[in-house]
């Protein structure tokens, strides 16, 4: 008897999920925050970038990135990133964050 309650609430569930569209607004969810935080990130190296006292914080957040989120072959991605970020327009890069907020 009770497994019966059970696939009903579960059914139930499900029903609910379905028309509540879960699965597009997570994906959507998902998308919009990649959108926010690939561009902050862009920021937050620039700044670690052009103030050197961040240079300690700058090493443990690439250590961070690298060893939890990013695929093992990443000599070729940090050799980027630092190209990017020890770059002359740093100081165009926070000019421009600054005027956008």
């Amino acid at each position: 008897m009770q497994n019966i309650f059970i696939v009903a609430f579960l059914g139930r569930i499900w029903r609910h999920f379905k028309e509540q569209h879960c699965l597009r607004m997570a994906t959507a969810l998902s998308y919009q925050t990649l959108l926010a935080i690939v561009p902050l990130a862009a920021v937050v190296f620039a700044l670690f970038t052009a103030i050197p006292a961040f240079a300690h914080l700058k090493q443990k957040l690439t250590t961070l990135l690298f060893d939890n989120l990013l695929p093992s072959k990443i000599s070729t991605v940090d050799a980027a990133l630092n190209d990017v970020v020890s770059q002359k327009h740093h100081k165009r890069i926070i000019l421009l964050a600054m005027r956008a907020s």
